[in-house]
C-alpha cells in the first residue's frame, strides 16, 4: 500500500519533517510523486539502482536524489527498503557547467555578429547579446557604462531588463567618476568589481551605496571595458530579486563578453574618426584650387571640380587615366626627377611651372605644386593658372 513504516534521522532531516508525521504516510507525499498505479517498483516491476529521483522536501522543494531500492521479507510481509542521497549539489555543478557551454557558445556567436556588423547596426546587435546573456545568467538588469572622452564621467549607454525590473538608463546619465569610488578603483586596477551585498558597503562607498540601494540592487558586478590598456568603461551586473552568487569561471567568460564588446565599440570609434577625417580631407581637397591625386602609375584617382575646369574635360574623361597626358612631352623629364627628388626625401614637396593641355586644344601656364602623401602611395598635385 506504499505505507512508509520507518525513517532514519539522516532521511528525516532531508525531507524536513519530523518522524511522526512522515512514518505512516503514503511514499508519493515524499518519495518519487507518481500517481497511483505507476509506482515503478510495485506497478512497472523497474529496477532501481542508484536512479535519479525525487524528494518533496517540508519546503515544497523537490531535492534530486540518487535512489536504490531493495525488495526484502519480513515477518512475513514483503517490503520495499529504499536509500537515497541528495544529489542536488552535483545537479547544480552540471547545470551550472552546462549554462557555462550556453554562454561560451552565445560568446562564439556573438564574437562573428559584432566583427562583421557595420557601425550603425552595432547598437541593436549589442542589445540583443545584453539580452541573451541576462537570460543565460539570471542577471536582472545589464548596463553599459562608457567613460566621457575627458574620462571625468560615466554615461548609461545601453541597458537590458529582466520583465518587471524598471529601466534605469535615463537616470544613469553625467554621473561624475570622483563621486563613485568604486567605479574608480575598477578603472585604475582594470579589475572586476562584486559586491555581494549592497547593504554592507563601506562609509567610503556611501554614494554607490545609495544609488544602488535606492534601485534596489542588492548585488552588482561590474567587468571592465578596455581600449588595448585604456579604459573606456565598465559592464554592470544588477540582480534585484535575489543575492546573486558569482563563480570565478563565469566571471571569466564575462570578461571575455566585455573584451567582445569594447572591441566593437573602439572599431566604431575608430571609423567615425576615419570617416570626419576622410569628410575634412575632401572639404580640404575640394577647396585647394585645381587639383588631383595619382597613384603611383601616375593615373589620377581624385580630380576636384576646379581642375575638371582647369582642363575642360568631364569627370569619366580623366579618372584613371595618366596625368601626364595634360603636360607638355617636354616637360616629362623634369618631371620625372622632380617626384623623384620627393620621393627619396630631399623635399617634402616641389613647385614648377607646367604648361597644360586643354580641352580645346590650348594650353595654360599653371604654377604647380607636387607633393606626396604621408603614408600613401599617392601624391597630390596642384595647379595655380597664372
Amino acid at each position: 500500500n506504499h505505507q512508509i513504516l520507518e525513517a532514519n534521522q539522516f532521511a528525516l532531516s532531508l525531507i524536513g519533517r519530523p518522524w511522526e508525521a512522515v512514518c505512516g504516510s503514503v511514499c508519493q507525499h515524499f518519495i518519487c510523486p507518481t500517481v497511483d498505479g505507476k509506482c515503478p517498483i510495485s506497478d512497472l516491476h523497474q529496477n532501481m539502482d542508484l536512479t535519479e529521483s525525487i524528494l518533496l522536501t517540508s519546503s515544497g522543494q523537490k531535492l534530486p536524489i540518487l535512489k536504490s531500492v531493495i525488495p526484502i521479507v519480513h515477518a512475513g510481509r514483503r517490503l520495499h527498503v529504499e536509500s537515497f542521497v541528495d544529489i542536488s549539489k552535483q545537479k547544480e555543478v552540471e547545470q551550472n557547467l552546462l549554462n557555462r557551454m550556453k554562454i561560451e557558445s552565445a560568446l562564439a556567436a556573438v564574437s562573428v555578429d559584432m566583427a562583421t556588423t557595420p557601425s550603425l547596426n552595432l547598437d541593436s546587435v549589442i542589445q540583443a547579446t545584453l539580452q541573451k546573456i541576462s537570460e543565460l545568467t539570471e542577471t536582472d538588469r545589464i548596463g553599459i557604462y562608457l567613460l566621457s572622452k575627458d574620462q571625468q564621467f560615466v554615461d548609461n549607454t545601453h541597458e537590458w531588463c529582466q520583465p518587471g525590473i524598471e529601466s534605469e538608463i535615463d537616470n544613469l546619465q553625467h554621473l561624475k567618476l570622483d563621486d563613485f569610488p568604486v567605479w574608480t578603483q575598477l578603472m585604475v586596477e582594470k579589475k572586476s568589481v562584486f559586491i555581494a551585498d549592497t547593504r554592507r558597503m563601506t562609509d567610503a562607498e556611501v554614494s554607490e551605496k545609495q544609488l544602488m540601494l535606492s534601485k534596489g540592487v542588492r548585488t552588482f558586478l561590474a567587468i571592465p571595458m578596455l581600449n588595448g590598456h585604456q579604459p573606456i568603461g565598465c559592464i554592470g551586473f544588477s540582480s534585484k530579486k535575489t543575492h546573486k552568487v558569482w563563480e570565478i569561471e563565469d566571471i571569466g567568460l564575462l570578461h571575455m563578453l566585455a573584451g567582445i564588446i569594447a572591441s566593437a565599440l573602439n572599431r566604431r570609434s575608430a571609423e567615425k574618426m576615419i570617416h570626419q577625417s576622410a569628410a575634412q580631407y575632401q572639404a580640404i581637397f575640394d577647396t585647394s584650387g585645381a587639383s588631383i591625386i595619382i597613384n603611383n602609375d601616375n593615373n589620377i584617382n581624385l580630380a576636384n571640380r576646379e581642375f575638371l575646369d582647369l582642363v575642360g574635360f568631364p569627370k569619366n574623361k580623366v579618372i584613371h587615366t595618366p596625368w601626364t597626358q595634360f603636360v607638355h612631352p617636354d616637360q616629362l623629364q623634369e618631371i620625372g626627377e622632380t617626384m623623384a627628388a620627393v620621393f627619396e626625401g630631399k623635399s617634402s614637396h616641389a613647385i614648377l611651372t607646367l604648361n597644360l593641355k586643354t580641352h580645346h586644344f590650348t594650353t595654360t601656364c599653371t604654377q604647380t605644386s607636387i607633393a606626396a602623401l604621408p603614408g600613401s602611395k599617392q601624391w597630390i598635385i596642384s595647379f595655380m593658372d597664372v
